[in-house]
């Protein structure tokens, strides 16, 4: 389980979307599904209903969803991508970034207008 993965499952869980989760992680859809993906298969357990365009949490998701909004807190990540609600300045990188932490390829991405 790796920080990038919870980051991804938290995105979710709030926007109750793949593609909002990603507009929210500055990194692409199917980015987002393959950490999801890879978290479910760590956990041996499914963490998301997807009905439709419609994501709900499974039993496994609710339980898992206070945890890691502790452990992204304790890592002071929780709201490092929550750009959507005033968490930065105007003119800040984002969080993750702000706080030195290594910028990835996929990072890059410039946010939407």
């Amino acid at each position: 389980m790796d920080i990038s993965s919870l980051q991804a499952f938290l995105a979710v869980a709030e926007t109750g979307s793949f593609s909002r989760a990603a507009d929210r992680l500055f990194i692409t859809q199917p980015a987002v599904s393959k950490r999801i993906a890879a978290l479910e298969d760590e956990l041996h357990t499914k963490l998301f209903d997807r009905i439709g365009r419609r994501v709900a949490l499974t039993e496994a998701g609710q339980a898992l969803l206070p945890r890691a909004r502790r452990l992204l807190a304790a890592a002071g990540l929780h709201h490092a991508f929550d750009v959507g609600e005033g968490m930065l300045g105007q003119g800040d990188a984002p969080g993750w970034l702000a706080r030195g932490l290594p910028v990835r390829p996929a990072a890059r991405r410039s946010p939407p207008p």
